[in-house]
This record gives C-alpha cells, structure tokens and sequence, in this order.
C-alpha cells in the first residue's frame, strides 16, 4: 500500500506546479481587462428565418486587440432553419474588429456563390459594415476595398445585407 501515497505524491508535484502557472496566467489576464466606462446593452432577438425559397447567412468576428487577430464564423440556414453550410476560420495581422467581421462577409459572400447559396440574405451586427455596404461615395481606405469586394460579391449571390442589432 505504499503506492497509492507515493503516485499522490507525484500527482501533487506535477501537478502543483501547473496549477500555480494557471493561477497565474489567470491573474494576469484579469488585470489587462480594462472595465468599459459605458457598458455595451445588446438585446437578443430571437433568430427569424428567411422567407420560403431564400437562405439567411450569419455572419460574425471577433478580434485580439494585442494579439491583432481573431476568428471569424458564418452558418447558412434555409427558411426551416436548417443549417445547409456553415465554417469558421482564424484570421491574423487584422487591424480591428471591423477588418474582421468585414473579412467574414467577404468570406460568406465568396461562400455563397462558390455553393450557389442563392437567393440569400446576409445577416450582421456591425453596423459600421451594413453603412459600408449602403454607402455609394466610395472609401479609399483597406477597409473600402474589402467592402467593394464584399458589394461585388453580393451582386453575384443575389444577395442583400442587413444589419442584426
């Protein structure tokens, strides 16, 4: 029986240590959290289907502000809410978080018309990418270029974009 406390005993030292390192790790990160001054209300709506014969894209990113990169995700439903293609994807050296849910519309637009995902309806909650995509003036800017591609794609899937606030 003098086993059981020596295998504890090894436990508890490789273990020990790790756990100290978590611990750690855990504390550090909770410092560079930084509290919003005005803390963001996001109501949630429930999911409304596309009409009969369209699919609805949802779209979304999310980014590293240290790291500069992020993910991004799209699921396609039809209008029984059926998942009929979806993927997600890492993206790095991105700039912001509109660069990143910007790159997954692309992304989803690309997907569209590759899977002749169409008639569609492209469905995101960043505002600043649904006024891109509205506004005719033109942006000079990487960001404008991403949105001409993303306008561009959606005359190809015969899609729409509209903002899920």
């Amino acid at each position: 029986m003098v086993l059981i406390p020596l295998a504890i005993s090894l436990i508890n030292a490789c273990l020990l240590p790790l756990v100290v390192e978590l611990q750690a790790q855990f504390l550090t990160f909770q410092a560079l959290q930084k509290p919003s001054s005005s803390p963001r209300l996001r109501v949630q709506r429930p999911w409304t289907p596309p009409s009969v014969g369209w699919i609805k894209a949802n779209i979304d990113g999310a980014f590293n502000c240290s790291a500069k990169n992020g993910g991004m995700g799209v699921i396609f439903r039809d209008s029984e809410g059926e998942v009929v293609a979806g993927g997600c994807r890492y993206v790095s050296e991105v700039s912001s978080a509109e660069e990143v849910e910007m790159r997954a519309s692309r992304w989803a637009c690309q997907l569209a018309v590759t899977h002749q995902l169409t008639p569609i309806i492209f469905e995101s909650d960043c505002l600043t990418l649904v006024q891109a995509t509205k506004d005719q003036s033109g942006n000079l800017s990487l960001l404008g270029r991403l949105v001409d591609d993303i306008v561009d794609s959606l005359h190809s899937a015969r899609g729409l974009l509209c903002p899920h606030l």
